[in-house]
């Protein structure tokens, strides 16, 4: 979709802001690079200067060039190596994948893994752009070594944005806009149809179906001769999304405090009948309170509702039927004026789209999102000399549920006005879905810093028990087994003069997808990092202010996610019955038969 966005100052302040911004980068010809700056890492932050890892940080603010408002979307062209493939542009959802790195396994196995404020499992669909402080890309071993077996395709680290001491902000920002189809098909008339499908038939040595009569008929289209674009009646030009947030950010030496509230509208595209809607509210609060100089606590909660009203038929059917409805198949209308009791009806299509969308009933979908995290901070730096150390635990939800009626209509034959089918306008509401998700973990990290004259040496420790639950609840009880993983990762970084610098990362990973003597793996990386521009040969150099050359090496262990992830029980054989015979006397005893459906194999075990 192009957007256009209608709020004209906002573009001529951001054009300001842009025209100032170069004139200060072309001003200052010594810049140098800020590597001092900290980068977020698992369970842990490094200078740029100490980084062995490949990592990509993009800024929150960055993310705010574009009116749309799914993070997936405008992550595209942010980073090197980040490969973002958009989908179908159905409202409020962002059929958006990502990829690091190019393609590995394919489908969905090359999706990486996403962590929200330390938290794997989670979706960047349940974060809005403005709550965002940052993202970093974590690409190679050693940058993403500490997320354990779900890692091995890159990481999508999201930091969401929190208080700090100083006089407290409130902002405000409303956005209206625009949608429209960047470029749609443009397909053949009834006339032209059928003479081509004539043509097919003769080169196929059959004899032509449509008659000329029947194309003088398409040409001046009729009831019994009709000619419907299908994209031009049933889809606008455009449709308008609108968009609101608010924030307050602040706090003092003990409190500090974020809060975001938010909401988005938008509209689909269809010109008859129901015409689809979407919105969604959200909330993020995150607070920080100092105890004392040892303790300090925070909590985080998030929430969000999404709504969709639709008739009941699926983006995806709808858009099919759009473009496999011949342009002759049948008339909208039986009628000489649009009449939702007069729809036409065709043999090969049972279903008539103007009914679909204006007599089928509808389905009212709303998905609630819940984050929780809650933990503690001590600084033991008053005991030992740069010892830190915090735990945490979350608690997500996640609910979809579907409300809805099934209803039909009738349809009337053209050629002898019979009509087909019955009119059902009346039935009860009834749930069509019901999931639900569940995320629970539990985190607890150490870190320890120690400068000592030419060197500096950095450890961080990170433990990491997650459990997440899927359940269904329509038509009967079913529940998935649970996916329980533990992560055991040891950081070490050392730095000699600020010039060469020594990494290695392991990890000790458990995933209960294996028996349990192949259920815990070892696996470790390691790179280096050199300054060459620290160096005595370079500095001062008018040509270099900055060299870094760096580079890594490591294998990690893999227990699969998405759609083609390992299964569990795979080291189990099981067998179903399969087909019966009978025996004793007059062959009055049934026996069944057993077949194996699962050779189980015990020696499954971590993919590297």
């Amino acid at each position: 979709m192009k957007y256009y966005i209608l709020i004209l100052l906002l573009l001529i302040g951001g054009f300001a802001s842009a025209q100032q911004t170069n004139v200060l980068l072309a001003n200052d010809t010594t810049a140098t690079p800020k590597m001092d700056a900290k980068v977020a890492l698992p369970f842990g932050n490094l200078t740029k200067n100490r980084l062995v890892g490949a990592v990509d940080v993009i800024k929150g603010e960055n993310l705010m060039h574009s009116s749309d408002y799914n993070v997936e979307s405008v992550l595209a062209g942010q980073a090197p190596g980040l490969i973002v493939t958009k989908g179908a542009g159905d409202p409020g959802i962002d059929n958006t994948w990502l990829k690091i790195r190019g393609l590995s396994r394919g489908g969905s196995e090359d999706s990486p893994l996403i962590v929200i404020d330390g938290i794997a499992n989670r979706s960047l669909s349940s974060i809005t752009l403005e709550e965002i402080e940052s993202i970093e890309v974590l690409k190679d071993v050693t940058a993403k070594m500490l997320y354990g077996s779900k890692a091995a395709n890159g990481v999508i680290q999201v930091t969401t944005k929190r208080g700090y001491n100083g006089k407290k902000k409130i902002s405000f920002s409303g956005e209206y806009g625009i949608k429209a189809p960047s470029v749609l098909p443009d397909y053949v008339t009834s006339a032209q149809y059928a003479r081509l499908y004539n043509q097919a038939r003769i080169n196929d040595g059959l004899e032509p179906i449509y008659s000329d009569e029947d194309i003088a008929g398409y040409e001046n289209p009729s009831i019994l001769y009709p000619n419907v674009d299908y994209y031009d009646e049933f889809l606008k030009s455009n449709t308008s999304f609108q968009r609101v947030n608010a924030q307050l950010i602040g706090g003092d030496d003990n409190t500090q405090y974020f809060l975001n509230v938010g909401y988005v509208g938008e509209k689909g595209l269809e010109n008859i009948g129901k015409q689809q809607t979407f919105n969604r509210l959200n909330v993020r609060s995150n607070l920080d309170y100092e105890v004392n100089e040892v303790l300090s606590m925070f909590l985080d909660i998030a929430g969000r509702m999404d709504m969709w009203e639709r008739a009941d038929i699926s983006n995806n059917a709808f858009f099919d039927a759009l473009s496999s409805h011949r342009p002759n198949d049948y008339p909208l209308y039986v009628s000489q004026q649009p009449d939702i009791d007069s729809l036409g009806w065709s043999p090969r299509v049972s279903e008539n789209l103007v009914g679909e969308l204006a007599r089928s009933g509808y389905l009212n979908t709303k998905n609630y999102y819940a984050q929780t995290n809650i933990g503690i901070q001590l600084d033991l730096n008053k005991y030992v000399s740069g010892l830190t150390a915090g735990a945490y635990l979350t608690f997500d939800v996640y609910n979809e549920i579907k409300l809805g009626k099934s209803l039909d209509y009738s349809r009337i034959a053209p050629s002898d006005m019979t009509r087909i089918g019955t009119d059902v306008l009346e039935s009860e509401e009834s749930r069509k879905g019901d999931d639900m998700k569940q995320n629970v973990g539990i985190v607890g990290s150490i870190d320890y810093l120690k400068k000592w004259g030419d060197h500096d040496f950095q450890l961080n420790f990170a433990s990491v028990t997650q459990t997440l639950s899927r359940k269904a609840t329509l038509d009967g009880r079913s529940t998935q087994q649970d996916e329980k993983s533990v992560n055991l990762g040891l950081r070490a970084n050392y730095v000699f003069k600020g010039k060469y610098t020594l990494e290695g990362t392991t990890s000790y990973m458990g995933s209960d997808k294996f028996t349990k003597d192949n259920r815990w793996g070892l696996f470790g990386g390691g790179g280096l990092g050199w300054i060459a521009s620290n160096e005595d040969f370079l500095k001062g150099s008018k040509i270099i202010n900055y060299l870094k050359l760096k580079g890594a090496f490591g294998v990690m262990g893999y227990d699969r996610q998405g759609d083609d992830a390992f299964d569990y029980l795979l080291y189990e054989d099981f067998y179903v019955s399969s087909g019966s015979f009978r025996t004793g006397e007059k062959n009055s005893t049934i026996d069944y038969g057993w077949k194996a459906s699962q050779i189980g194999n015990p020696d499954l075990t971590f993919e590297k």
